[in-house]
């Protein structure tokens, strides 16, 4: 799952930095989570797409480019969207 939402993010989002972290495994025994895991994600994604865009539609475009595994496989999915500007000062200021 982690490739398939690699290969998404990057071609659809043209994104310049991201990163993935598969939380599925806090998450084992809860009534949502599947027994083959992979189903909660955390994303940190950078990309010139969402550059004039709010939080909300910077969210709405991942959605969008995940959706199908949004309905067939992701249950949760925590998002991180920033600018390429927004990134450079998060770095710069040591975040």
């Amino acid at each position: 799952m982690k490739h398939y939402i690699a290969k998404e993010i990057m071609e659809k989002l043209q994104a310049l930095y991201l990163k993935i972290k598969d939380e599925s495994d806090g998450h084992k025994g809860h009534a949502e989570a599947s027994n083959q895991g992979h189903t909660h994600f955390s994303l940190t994604v950078v990309s010139p797409m969402f550059e004039g865009l709010s939080l909300i539609q910077r969210h709405q475009c991942v959605y969008k480019v995940l959706q199908h595994a949004l309905e067939q496989t992701i249950h949760a999915l925590n998002i991180m969207a920033y600018t390429s500007k927004e990134w450079q000062n998060l770095n710069q200021n040591g975040q």
